[in-house]
């Protein structure tokens, strides 16, 4: 499971409590042969960002922005582990960007498949944001709102929650929080999106919100590990660990399908 909403809402607040009002005073790089270098996921090489300060920590979707008074640092599609080390501590050997602060302290990045951190200007910032979505928490993520993302011609079916470049999405929700959604919601993961009804479409507005709200409230996924390093608490309802095992609605087994290249968990009883 990816970095998703809930693990990057409780980095950013952790974030905040450490981070604001301190300088980079080095940025050190594993290897910049590696593929996330070649390939532009991480930037930081060709920038000067040391001696910036850190004035300002946002957050949206499963984006992570650092706001620095020269230029800004943008983490974001974050598979992979995003560590605070206090002073004295040595990084992890796998660590691909380690930035030292002014205190002796440290945080390291080590991204995986398409995760990223790259220096990023004020305007560039800005225009991440309407790509991503709009966030679940924003007064704008509505029923309607979320009708029209199923409404959008690429989109075919109900498990394609964050389609690139799809105009309407709910910013950091992927595939993992969304086979929650869809259970409790009792929505088929291969349902057409254009069948997808408006009393269902409440239903998976509503549960969007709950299930977000209690995976957040829970520090995020037991498979995710915030920025100390600590594990969060929300087990998801459907997952690898529920393949074959009886649904927690009806007892039917939980089935497991390949959909749009990643996994997808259901029960054939509850979601039609």
């Amino acid at each position: 499971m990816a970095i998703e909403f809930p693990e990057a809402y409780h980095i950013a607040r952790q974030m905040e409590q450490t981070l604001i009002g301190r300088s980079l005073a080095r940025v050190d790089f594993r290897d910049t042969s590696a593929s996330v270098f070649r390939w532009g996921f991480v930037n930081l090489h060709q920038w000067d960002v040391t001696g910036g300060c850190i004035h300002a920590i946002e957050q949206h979707g499963d984006e992570i922005y650092l706001r620095m008074d020269r230029h800004n640092l943008r983490f974001g599609a974050m598979i992979g582990k995003l560590l605070y080390h206090a002073p004295g501590e040595k990084p992890g050997p796998k660590a691909q960007v380690t930035f030292t602060l002014d205190n002796g302290a440290s945080f390291t990045y080590n991204p995986t498949l398409y995760g990223y951190c790259q220096a990023r200007s004020d305007e560039e910032i800005e225009a991440c944001r309407p790509a991503a979505g709009v966030s679940p928490f924003d007064p704008a993520f509505t029923p309607d709102y979320l009708a029209q993302a199923f409404a959008e011609s690429r989109r075919k079916i109900a498990k394609q929650m964050n389609l690139d470049h799809v105009q309407y999405k709910a910013a950091g929700v992927g595939n993992g929080y969304w086979m929650d959604v869809l259970f409790l919601s009792e929505v088929h993961p291969e349902r057409k999106s254009r069948m997808i009804t408006t009393e269902e479409m409440e239903r998976l507005h509503t549960n969007t919100l709950r299930v977000l709200s209690d995976a957040v409230a829970a520090r995020g996924s037991i498979d995710e590990v915030d920025f100390f390093g600590e594990y969060g608490g929300y087990r998801r309802i459907l997952g690898a660990h529920s393949k074959g095992q009886p649904c927690p609605k009806c007892g039917q087994p939980i089935q497991a399908k390949n959909l749009l290249g990643s996994a997808a968990y259901y029960c054939v009883n509850c979601q039609r």
